[in-house]
């Protein structure tokens, strides 16, 4: 099995330019062997942010800014491909940081969250989730380090699975593109999509986002061109605000779940609300089309945030 290096950032608030931790794992022959971690320093915290990962501006008031140890991180890749859960998130990170130094860099890298998400079937993606699926171990504290183990661990098990040794075989025998990341930009890693639909208008969809300054308009790899539905309480914004977010990104909001939905999001779920049920009505019906072989990502609000990568 060919080395490779994963990699993890934890943000301290909405901007991909707030990493507060980076750890990187090198992996040889399917095994961890050699680790690289550090918190950054950051000033602005969101609370959500800091409830998810436990990281308080307390923690990194000591620590170094990501542009303080990029060469480090540069030279711990070396020359083997990046692995990430979530890799449009994380390499839009390095990017930025990237873009700022006189370090060159480019690599192909591969997103675990893509391959599962292609090869194993599963109702959701998440790094918990896939983990736990493959009989593999995962605290999911969301710290750098253990995510970056755990991303890798995982890679390895796919790739076995496939009696495949080899990245680029992996991600060509299933139909998905490798990405790219250089100082001037970062091409995601993405799998071909089809039957992606709308039930909002083109002239609707104009209506909302001339209200939106353009230079808040971009193409997020993940939410881009696709129909996207929430269901329960998001904790860090209201649904309406979501639906923006997802128009920014270059995504569609739906307000049900539909043959033509890609991604379903779920918050919060109030038990009141559900009564009895062991899901909301749209994750029900989300699953519904999932065993019907449709199409359909169910990720929660952490996942929903990283997947809102900003330009």
């Amino acid at each position: 099995m060919e080395t490779f290096v994963t990699i993890d950032f934890e943000t301290a608030n909405e901007s991909r330019d707030s990493p507060c931790e980076i750890g990187l794992v090198k992996f040889v022959d399917g095994q961890p062997v050699e680790t690289f971690h550090s918190l950054l320093y950051q000033e602005r915290f969101l609370p959500f942010y800091e409830r998810l990962h436990g990281i308080r501006p307390s923690d990194v008031a000591n620590s170094p800014m990501i542009d303080d140890i990029l060469a480090d991180v540069i030279q711990f890749v070396g020359e083997y491909p990046l692995v990430a859960h979530y890799a449009a998130f994380d390499m839009r990170i390095l990017q930025i940081a990237l873009s700022r130094s006189a370090v060159s860099f480019s690599r192909t890298f591969y997103c675990t969250k893509v391959l599962a998400q292609h090869t194993l079937g599963l109702p959701e993606n998440t790094l918990e989730y896939v983990s736990e699926q493959l009989g593999i171990d995962h605290p999911g504290d969301h710290r750098a380090l253990n995510d970056a183990t755990t991303c890798g661990l995982v890679a390895a098990k796919m790739l076995a699975d496939k009696g495949l040794s080899d990245f680029s075989e992996f991600a060509a025998a299933v139909n998905v593109r490798p990405g790219s990341i250089n100082p001037d930009g970062v091409a995601g890693s993405t799998k071909r999509f089809s039957g992606a639909g709308t039930n909002m208008t083109p002239e609707r969809q104009e209506e909302i986002l001339r209200g939106i300054p353009a230079n808040e308009v971009y193409i997020s790899p993940d939410l881009g061109g696709k129909n996207v539905v929430f269901t329960g309480t998001l904790t860090s914004m209201d649904r309406a605000d979501a639906q923006v977010a997802v128009l920014k990104a270059g995504g569609i909001p739906q307000n049900n779940v539909t043959r033509s939905t890609n991604i379903l999001v779920y918050g919060y779920q109030d038990s009141g609300v559900l009564r009895g049920k062991p899901m909301s009505g749209k994750r029900l019906d989300a699953a519904k089309l999932l065993e019907k072989g449709l199409d359909i990502e169910i990720v929660d609000e952490a996942l929903f945030l990283e997947m809102l990568s900003n330009q």
